[in-house]
């Protein structure tokens, strides 16, 4: 009924194919892999695509249960299993996940078989055909990280819904980085704040702009009065940086907003 190759491996008996499992962490660029990717889909005919991080795991049983879950719903353009770290305890991003989407109680005791969630990592996801023939593939404005919340984005602005399948679970041994902040790490958090910011599709691009030039303006005045030079080298940077990128970042926001975006049919 259905066959599941291993990850980025071709098909070699030319059934017919439902389901199709990737490694999006395979590349730092995810939405190039992804591009790739979704022409495997249209050239073999998969009804399902899961997206499986390589420092994430899941049973292939609980895989077959979430495609039938998506066939029979399939309004939940994307599915998420529960993400756990052990047994017993939730990963620590996940948490929050249901927090922000009120869904907290239902770990011990889900009632229902699939709940809306406003979003999750792509640590585990389960894509239907439909949802990547309409929202289509990683925005390229985002290198590496946030394209994943830019895509749920995308998948509400299509009339979609994200699901979380609470009775079936999965694993996601993401890294707590205990590093401590540097200049770099503010820069790149910051940047990708704008970038997912600007690339939303409910949001203008007008009102939006000027909102963080006006905050990197406010703090590159703030660390410069307070003698921190290096700071102030990091915000005047963000300006530049968003000077020169806001143009191709609502290009492709606009791209964002179409049928099948980024796929080159």
């Amino acid at each position: 009924r259905c066959r599941c190759p291993p990850p980025c491996s071709p098909s070699d008996d030319g059934a017919a194919q439902r389901l199709y499992i990737p490694s999006l962490c395979r590349y730092q660029q995810s939405w190039r892999y992804s591009i790739w990717l979704l022409h495997r889909i249209y050239d073999n005919q998969y009804e399902h695509v899961f997206l499986l991080n390589q420092d994430a795991c899941i049973d292939i049983d609980s895989i077959y249960k979430l495609c039938d879950l998506q066939s029979k719903h399939p309004e939940y353009y994307c599915l998420s299993p529960m993400n756990y770290v052990s047994e017993n305890k939730l990963e620590k991003q996940f948490s929050h996940y249901l927090e922000q989407s009120g869904l907290s109680d239902i770990v011990k005791n889900p009632k229902n078989e699939v709940y809306d969630i406003k979003t999750t990592a792509a640590a585990l996801w389960l894509l239907s055909r439909k949802c990547i023939s309409v929202v289509g593939a990683f925005n390229p404005s985002f290198l590496h990280y946030a394209e994943d919340s830019n895509y749920v984005q995308r998948i509400f602005w299509h009339g979609g819904k994200m699901g979380l399948a609470p009775k079936i679970i999965g694993y996601h041994y993401r890294a707590e980085s205990d590093e401590k902040k540097s200049h770099f790490t503010t820069m790149k958090s910051t940047w990708r704040a704008i970038v997912y910011d600007l690339s939303d599709p409910n949001i203008t691009n007008n009102k939006m702009c000027r909102k963080w030039y006006l905050r990197l303006i406010q703090r590159l005045i703030l660390s410069a009065v307070s003698f921190n030079v290096k700071k102030a080298k990091v915000y005047f940077q963000l300006l530049k940086n968003l000077h020169r990128e806001k143009r191709n970042i609502h290009q492709n926001k606009i791209i964002s907003m179409g049928i099948g975006a980024f796929i080159k049919k």
